[in-house]
């Protein structure tokens, strides 16, 4: 079982105030964060503002290490680069340049002139372990607050017909850290649920074990109010 300790957390979906995946014990949590230099700004995906914001609204002037997390990335922009491939078009250099996975986490670090350790991964359905893994490892190794962040938005029509799990537009910022809430998340072989993982991980803060993973790979999680 990994375990760590959550000191404060921001969420938000594209859609609050309505069908929200966000549970009500949350809801004082719903933020859009702070807004982020405009120059920067248009660098960055709508979900990918948020985000940013977000981080920064959490790490309270701090200079705090980041692990972001999501399983797509950026696949609008992505899209466009092998759409203008596709039609032997000339690709975008900014579009080219900001397709890697980290990109929104490095324009982040740029606009907090933060030099912590900025950390991009992905993992797929095992994605909250292997961010948590990761953030509590960089918290232990550097004795400092850890900002973890899981952010996703709708994949494009092109890839609609492979998309496993719901996607809603969401981001979820976390700040890990020795004191708060006990977070807990260890695997299981007996229980299968389409729960995404990050409606799994929000849905865990009223205490209660939640499940979610694909295939024989599965995970439980809670946020233990001890």
């Amino acid at each position: 079982m990994l375990t760590s300790r959550i000191n404060d957390i921001r969420v938000w979906q594209e859609d609050s105030s309505g069908d929200s995946c966000i549970p009500e014990y949350l809801l004082e949590k719903v933020s859009s964060g702070t807004p982020i230099k405009p120059m920067l700004r248009r660098r960055l995906s709508d979900v990918g503002r948020i985000a940013a914001g977000l981080v920064i609204e959490l790490s309270q002037g701090e200079a705090l290490p980041v692990v972001w997390c999501s399983r797509y990335g950026d696949t609008q922009r992505l899209a466009r680069i092998l759409t203008s491939l596709a039609d032997s078009e000339d690709i975008s250099p900014t579009d080219f340049s900001l397709s890697v996975h980290n990109a929104q986490a490095g324009i982040t670090s740029m606009s907090m002139q933060n030099h912590s350790p900025f950390i991009a991964v992905s993992g797929g359905m095992d994605r909250i372990y292997s961010a948590i893994l990761e953030a509590e490892s960089l918290r232990l190794s550097l004795k400092q607050d850890v900002l973890l962040v899981f952010c996703d938005q709708p994949l494009p029509a092109l890839y609609q017909p492979f998309q496993i799990e719901d996607n809603c537009p969401h981001v979820t910022v976390i700040r890990l850290s020795s004191q708060g809430r006990k977070l807990e998340i260890t695997s299981v072989t007996d229980h299968h649920s389409n729960t995404s993982p990050n409606s799994a991980l929000l849905a865990s803060f009223n205490g209660q074990w939640m499940n979610f993973g694909e295939g024989n790979r599965n995970w439980k999680v809670r946020v233990n109010h001890e």
